[in-house]
């Protein structure tokens, strides 16, 4: 199969990360996993397309018009999201085309019962939905399995792993022994040499692919945990950001007009419905399409956009291309290959009929979509975002951190937000409270629902949240953390925990994502400014605390378990992430109170336990973690470079080593008790047994394969080794591959 049907696992990014941190059957590197969290934490544009653009879109074999953009996000996908531009802003966003807004809170009612799973209705969070439903998740990941077990199963590097198992053969040297064979004829033996040769080139490339389809499994469960459509008051990041109203050129005025209205009383039903659902807060942007077949759409683009402007107060932009595919008799057209997101399979089989996850369209027709594309993302989208931060800083922030500003602003949430009078309320907090006791005061807008657990759309802490998931949003994380940590107190105060363990997750999130973009071990050291990274300190008082809060909220006072899941495996994911980093960097980059990358290791094997220990997922998530949690320990050696000038000198050969070969030797300290190669091991064992031989069959043999493999050439240990743990008699080992035969 091609591997570029595995989407974010052969961008250029990700081969430029293999280049340096070579992958492993284990799993792939965290800073690839790293871009999955980024794009699930991506803006999102709602695309609301009129019939006749959904027409375009099926003259390509598409289902809808948002299926068709949905396959240009990957050429955005395909660079590193944490490089930064020369200007200190990132230099490339991703975005996530989701559906209409009406749409989404449709699917979101009708799914309502399996979005809450077992919670109970009774309880005051019970309304709040999950971000998936109860067995998402499990069949997610379950069905991509399946898919990367049928694509395994066809490959030579499974056929020749089966028979390693029971001949006990390493696959290295399988290839070879041809090469080492003692033919009589020089002629047959130089045949037999060539065609190991190709043989083994060939059985490393199956290697590579089957490694490749491995990690994609994990990915896929971390996609799935980040990347949702579920709206809820507590956290804006699943909000569109841009409302994308895509309209073909033969469109007439009228008829443009019922459109943008019919919107409008949408969404103000919506607001009505959902108080603390705001619409104003969404960019609406026209995109006009124009078929270059027909010469008089040319002409109604310039008076379309006009009207746009003019009459509508809304900005639009034109795409022109063919509205008819052609033929495939139209020979020498230049073509050009478009990918969905294939690391969700079910969602990306949803896009097409024929659940293609690529597709060839002429060149003709893809290069203004991808123009269309970027303009929308960094001509619109991003200076839309930049002024509404903008203003918002000004409104909510400055003032707060203002003396004057901090002193009125308190006078005013005492004495308008309590009964309680105050040096600042001027006897305004009496009269409020009487009016509030006599019924008139419950009508403002700004104030908690207790009854409900929302604030309004119109309270300053809702504008202070979305300010703080719009520099989320835009990689600005130290601005993020310090409008966060403005809420927490008010949070805490109006015990609006699902409020309260979302602004903790996205603090520490903030804090983790900060510290590992500013460590790039793709780019050279340099003698530069020390990065302070992620302290000790930090962890223990803010990140732990907050950790250990927002699990207990989410769990027992939230009943939301798949945000438990996000938190945990996030979290987790970004502590490998700055270990590996670490791990790749000059030690001259970093302050000597910075975290090590063995301490973040650490770290991340708690939460990894923590999660499996939960018991939140079923077994096959459970094995999948189990495998992640087996590439930390393999990963605590690595890189393997060489140790101290001192170390280099004690392993070179001295005057008397010459003189006296069998004299004792230096071993080499620079690296010396750091591998973890038992513990990675035990823990593939322990997902070989989790993920079952019955069910998972072709996982399973992949896995042992693997632990042979490493008990082999790490430890020279085999199956004439019955001494040893692996190979007793009755061990964990021994019953798995008898359960294979």
């Amino acid at each position: 199969m091609a591997t570029s049907n595995w989407s974010i696992l052969d961008t250029k990014y990700a081969k430029q990360v293999n280049s340096l941190i070579a992958p492993d059957f284990t799993g792939v590197s965290s800073l690839i996993a790293r871009q999955a969290i980024l794009k699930g934490y991506c803006p999102k544009v709602s695309v609301h397309s009129s019939p006749t653009a959904d027409h375009v879109a099926r003259n390509y074999g598409f289902s809808n018009f948002l299926s068709f953009l949905r396959f240009f996000e990957y050429d955005l996908a395909d660079s590193d999201f944490c490089l930064p531009s020369d200007k200190g802003e990132p230099n490339r966003i991703v975005i996530k085309f989701v559906d209409s807004l009406e749409h989404i809170i449709e699917t979101q009612d009708a799914n309502k019962g399996s979005f809450q799973g077992q919670s109970a209705p009774e309880k005051p969070a019970g309304r709040f939905p999950e971000l998936y439903g109860e067995h998402i998740l499990t069949n997610t990941v379950s069905r991509h399995m399946d898919r990367v077990n049928n694509e395994i199963e066809k490959t030579s590097f499974y056929t020749n792993a089966r028979s390693f198992l029971w001949n006990a053969k390493d696959l290295e040297s399988e290839c070879s022994e041809v090469q080492n064979s003692k033919v009589q004829d020089s002629k047959v033996q130089d045949s037999k040499v060539q065609d190991s040769k190709v043989q083994d080139s060939k059985l490393q490339d199956s290697k590579v692919q089957v490694e490749q389809m491995e990690g994609s499994i994990y990915l896929s469960m971390l996609s799935k945990a980040t990347s949702s459509n579920t709206l809820v008051p507590f956290e804006f990041i699943n909000h569109p950001v841009v409302n994308l109203v895509v309209i073909t050129a033969d469109i007439t005025i009228r008829d443009l007009q019922a459109v943008y209205s019919d919107q409008k009383r949408k969404y103000l039903d919506l607001h009505a419905r959902f108080p603390w659902l705001d619409t104003s807060c969404m960019m609406t942007l026209f995109l006009i399409l124009v078929d270059t077949d027909a010469v008089e759409q040319f002409q109604a683009l310039s008076g379309l956009q006009d009207y746009c402007v003019s009459v509508l107060g809304e900005d639009s932009i034109g795409c022109t291309f063919s509205f008819e595919k052609a033929s495939n008799s139209d020979a020498g057209l230049p073509l050009e290959k478009i990918h969905a997101d294939s690391l969700d399979f079910a969602a990306a089989a949803k896009l097409r009929p024929d659940s293609m996850l690529s597709v060839e369209i002429a060149k003709k027709v893809a290069k203004p979509i991808h123009s269309a594309v970027d303009t929308i993302v960094y001509k619109k989208m991003v200076p839309f975002l930049r002024r509404k931060i903008q203003k918002w800083h000004e409104e909510y922030v400055v003032p707060r951190k203002s003396l004057t500003g901090r002193l009125l602003g308190a006078g005013r949430l005492w004495g308008s937000n309590s009964s309680h009078r105050s040096f600042f309320s001027f006897g305004y907090g009496k009269e409020k409270s009487e009016s509030s006791e006599s019924g008139a005061g419950d009508a403002d807008t700004t104030l908690y629902n207790a009854q409900q657990g929302y604030y309004p759309s119109a309270s300053p802490f809702v504008f202070l949240r979305r300010l703080g998931d719009w520099y989320f949003m835009m990689r600005d994380y130290k601005n993020a953390y310090t409008v966060y940590e403005m809420l927490k107190k008010q949070y805490l105060a109006d015990r609006a925990y699902g409020y309260l363990s979302s602004l903790q997750e996205f603090m520490i999130v903030s804090l983790l994502l900060g510290a590992s973009c500013k460590v790039n071990p793709l780019e050279k050291a340099t003698d530069g400014k020390r990065v302070s990274g992620i302290t000790a300190k930090i962890v223990s008082d803010v990140i732990a605390p907050f950790l250990d809060s927002s699990f207990y909220s989410y769990l027992s006072r939230c009943s939301l378990k798949t945000y438990t899941i996000r938190l945990t495996l996030v979290t987790a994911e970004l502590f490998l992430v700055l270990g590996q980093s670490v791990a790749y960097c000059h030690e001259r980059l970093f302050s000597r109170y910075a975290l090590s990358s063995e301490a973040c290791f650490i770290e991340s094997q708690k939460l990894f336990k923590r999660l499996i220990d939960s018991k939140l997922v079923d077994n096959v998530c459970t094995g999948v973690l189990m495998q992640r949690l087996s590439y930390i320990y393999y990963c605590n050696d690595k890189p393997g470079v060489s140790g101290s000038e001192e170390d280099n000198q004690l392993q070179r050969k001295s005057y008397y080593t010459e003189f006296n070969p069998e004299k004792l030797t230096f071993p080499p300290t620079s690296h010396f008790g750091a591998s973890r190669s038992r513990k990675s091991i035990l823990w593939m064992l322990l997902c070989a047994k989790t993920l079952d031989p019955v069910i998972n069959r072709t996982q399973v043999t992949l896995v042992l394969w693997y632990i042979e493999n490493e008990l082999r050439q790490t430890f020279h240990l085999g199956p004439e080794s019955t001494v040893a743990w692996p190979y007793r008699k009755g061990s964990l080992f021994v019953a798995l591959k008898a359960s294979l035969e």
